[in-house]
């Protein structure tokens, strides 16, 4: 396994041990797939203490979703995307979201990853949310949604 595949299995390790008083941690399942030679995908589902499914999965086309919290790992394990992080409306103001980036982000620079960085939503104020809570930046101007956030 290259450094992305160990990158991404330390991240799964330490997303499935995320703890939020709204979180059962023992219910937090990860998908971790190989894409291809360097790049590694990490799908989270969440559940609350009631077993409520809590992030925000969206349909594309018939028999595909796109899930609503996906990580990726690639650049020899230097980088990792944030490639969805979509919660449900009723769990946006207890912070699960908020929580789960900042261990995500907590654990990246523990093992050496570089800069995590995603593509903020147009349609939403995403680009403001990562900007202020998470103090990512946009380096690119052709490129404003673009937003990074160097770790190490």
């Amino acid at each position: 396994m290259n450094r992305s595949g160990v990158v991404a299995l330390v991240l799964a390790k330490e997303i499935e041990i995320f703890t939020h008083k709204e979180v059962d941690s023992e219910k937090t399942l990860i998908r971790f797939k190989r894409e291809d030679f360097d790049n590694y995908s990490l799908e989270v589902k969440l559940y609350d203490t009631y077993g409520n499914y809590i992030p925000e999965d969206h349909g594309v086309k018939p028999y595909y979703f796109a899930p609503g919290i996906l990580f990726s790992v690639s650049n020899k394990g230097n980088s990792v995307k944030i490639e969805r992080m979509y919660i449900k409306p009723e769990y946006g103001k207890k912070h699960i979201g908020t929580s789960l980036v900042t261990h995500l982000e907590s654990a990246a620079q523990s093992i050496k990853v570089r800069v995590l960085f995603l593509e903020a939503d147009e349609e939403t104020n995403a680009k403001n949310y990562w900007q202020n809570k998470h103090n990512f930046f946009s380096p690119d101007r052709e490129r404003p949604n673009y937003l990074e956030k160097r770790i190490n």
